[in-house]
């Protein structure tokens, strides 16, 4: 009988997707807010991104090229 380990281990190599790398079709940072209202520590606002840092992980939520790439032009 194979541990659970090892079965997490052989979808982990299947997937061909790193651990902690996901991309969401879309997510608010207000539904972040609502669902985790006492993880979320700090909001970081930076050119090309937004950074929701909670208690145990970041965030980073891409801007849309054109709100960035008008700036840079």
């Amino acid at each position: 009988m194979k541990s659970k380990i090892a079965n997490i281990n052989e979808l982990r190599q299947q997937s061909n997707m790193p651990d902690g790398d996901y991309a969401l079709e879309t997510v608010t940072i207000k539904e972040i807010m609502n669902k985790y209202p006492d993880k979320v520590v700090d909001i970081i606002d930076r050119e090309r991104d937004i950074v929701v840092v909670m208690d145990t992980c970041k965030i980073i939520m891409r801007k849309a090229r054109s709100m960035w790439w008008e700036q840079e032009a």
